[in-house]
């Protein structure tokens, strides 16, 4: 317990649960309290809270305006990436042929012109094939017809395009030298990702390695390895890290700072909302601190 008297620290915060009007006041509370044993991977769990019932609505994977015509504008259509479901973008699939600067001009036989709310018509179609007219111009007349299958929620599709956009603006920005791989979490979905993208550039004379907003975990050592590995290869080091790798000494450490303090190429980036395991990425050896 970090030499803390527990029942003391009860006593202290008792006196505040009478005047939690909620559940999420009293899971404040409690929170606080635990914040007094200085240790980490301490969790309160929502409990008994009322919430109301979703309804799922349907999600295009597009940026829509509403027209001044009230007809509703295709903006900007999200590239998808169609090997993964959960990626996909319905206005992209095979034989929908949307544009962006296009009109919605029905879905489901009812006019969008008609609503203030184009998604109300989508209320209850997230997965459900949906019939939606498309025209170039923000009229019925000459619409096309065409059925998509709407999306549950568009974040996957926003980060995946998030990251498809920083991989481009680093490789124009270093002239194609510069590779770049964002990693989620230190878990199954951060080592699957880090893998996805890191063997297409092994050719790259330096990596920014991103794991901002990272949710935790523990593959980091197993990633810092293939780092290692890839470092006695490919790229060009420090001449320590040269010696070592002519000697094929260059090894995974138990102290992540003893791979990173010779592994030139890498610029890791964080944030403060990240969570644990990935500090052994952004460690900094010359300040014996993370990033």
């Amino acid at each position: 317990m970090h030499g803390v008297d527990w029942n003391a620290v009860k006593a202290k915060y008792q006196v505040l649960v009478p005047y939690a009007k909620t559940r999420l006041d009293l899971n404040y509370i409690i929170g606080e309290m635990i914040g007094e044993l200085n240790c980490g991977h301490a969790y309160v769990n929502p409990g008994e809270v009322e919430r109301p019932n979703r309804i799922k609505t349907g999600l295009l994977g597009a940026e829509i305006s509403r027209d001044k015509s009230g007809f509703f504008r295709l903006e900007k259509i999200l590239p998808g990436a169609s090997w993964s479901k959960s990626l996909r973008s319905p206005l992209t699939e095979p034989g929908i042929e949307a544009k962006a600067g296009e009109f919605i001009v029905a879905i489901d036989g009812v006019p969008t012109n008609s609503v203030k709310d184009m998604y109300s018509l989508l209320v209850g179609k997230a997965g459900v094939p949906t019939e939606i007219l498309l025209n170039s111009k923000p009229q019925l007349e000459g619409a096309r017809k065409t059925v998509i299958s709407p999306l549950e929620e568009e974040y996957s599709l926003y980060h995946y395009n998030w990251v498809q956009d920083n991989i481009k603006k680093v490789d124009k920005a270093s002239n194609g030298k510069i590779g770049y791989i964002y990693i989620p979490d230190m878990g199954p979905e951060g080592l699957n990702e880090f893998s996805r993208y890191f063997y297409p550039q092994l050719n790259k004379e330096g990596l920014i390695i991103d794991d901002r907003a990272n949710g935790g975990g523990n593959v980091s050592p197993m990633i810092l390895e293939r780092l290692s590995r890839y470092y006695n290869c490919r790229i060009e080091c420090t001449p320590e890290a040269e010696a070592l790798t002519l000697s094929g000494k260059l090894e995974l450490k138990d102290d992540p700072a003893e791979v990173l303090k010779i592994l030139s190429a890498t610029a890791p980036i964080n944030l403060q909302i990240s969570g644990s395991g990935n500090f052994r990425i952004d460690y900094n050896p010359t300040t014996n601190n993370p990033n």
